[in-house]
């Protein structure tokens, strides 16, 4: 699920006190053997954290200024490793990255691509090459550490080998992806000489780092109760996410109702046959793009042709 107040309710009732204490995960109040697990969505995941990169910096009209030790996290970073990568490499270290990534609309805010390439390995490569060419390279030092994390993260929830045992890498990594977060979380309350005001904007979102401990601490429980009831089950990472509902809602909303965010009941039924019989769940066009490939059907051609006009 995604981040939404209304899932965040949904999760928080379920629970008397921190969802966190019980690692997101409650017995079935139908059959206490089985357990439920909220996990929130990682592609939705990555754009928060892009966004609460966005909104750091020291200008009047930021709204945060992120904060691990002595170095800030700030957008004006990235621009400066974008600019300094356009302007100073004949074959550029990030070879995706344009104005998309740099100055979104709220448009471009939503696809997921853009977020994921400005926190992906690509990123972390140029950040460091750019870190080389700096008077004080250690004023970058924590805005690479987060992009060794985010960048790990990416990797680990795009990854489409599936996980078989408690003893992959992949889990082991996890637990210190969640470590870091949560060093950096402990760090800023500790200082006595912050206020509460900026000790929050110190930080990323109490929404955002609540939603990172739901999908690393759910993961782990959902592989753990998973191979321990069922000899011989898989979890594929890359599948535990809801980019093929996302793809669903994009077309829903755009490509058949005329941009129309609020369909009747009847509007959505027939919109939905034709997105599962004539077109495709996947969509290039969508927020995910093709992420959702995994889940997807899609025929040759639609099952009422238009007509060709002579």
């Amino acid at each position: 699920m995604d981040g939404a107040s209304s899932n965040r309710s949904f999760i928080q009732m379920h629970f008397d006190g921190s969802p966190r204490d019980e690692a997101f995960t409650m017995p079935n109040l139908f059959d206490p053997s089985k357990k439920i697990i909220f996990i929130m969505d990682p592609s939705h995941i990555f754009k928060k954290i892009r966004n609460n990169i966005l909104k750091s910096g020291t200008a009047e009209f930021h709204t945060r200024t992120l904060q691990f030790g002595e170095n800030v996290i700030t957008w004006e970073q990235w621009l400066h490793a974008y600019h300094w990568d356009r302007n100073n490499n004949s074959v550029r270290v990030h070879r995706k990255l344009n104005d998309e990534h740099m100055f979104p609309n709220q448009r471009q805010k939503m696809r997921n691509k853009l977020a994921e390439e400005v926190l992906n390995e690509d990123m972390l490569v140029l950040m460091k090459d750019y870190q080389r060419s700096l008077i004080n390279p250690s004023d970058l030092d924590m805005t690479i550490e987060l992009l060794e994390n985010t960048s790990r993260l990416i990797k680990i929830f795009r990854d489409s080998r599936p996980i078989t045992n408690l003893d992959d890498e992949r889990l082991q990594q996890n637990k210190e992806i969640l470590e870091w977060f949560l060093k950096w979380e402990s760090e800023i309350h500790k200082k006595n000489e912050m206020t509460k005001k900026e000790k929050t904007v110190a930080l990323l979102s109490y929404q955002t780092r609540e939603d990172i401990a739901s999908l690393l601490m759910g993961f782990e429980r959902l592989c753990y109760y998973k191979f321990n009831q069922r000899a011989g089950g898989s979890i594929i990472p890359s599948r535990v996410n809801s980019d093929i509902v996302e793809n669903t809602f994009c077309q829903q909303r755009a490509k058949f109702n005329g941009s129309n965010s609020n369909p009747t009941y009847q509007q959505y039924c027939n919109t939905m046959n034709s997105i599962i019989l004539g077109q495709s769940t996947k969509s290039s066009k969508a927020n995910t793009g093709n992420g959702a490939a995994p889940f997807t059907i899609s025929m040759a051609q639609p099952l009422k042709p238009k007509k060709l006009c002579l």
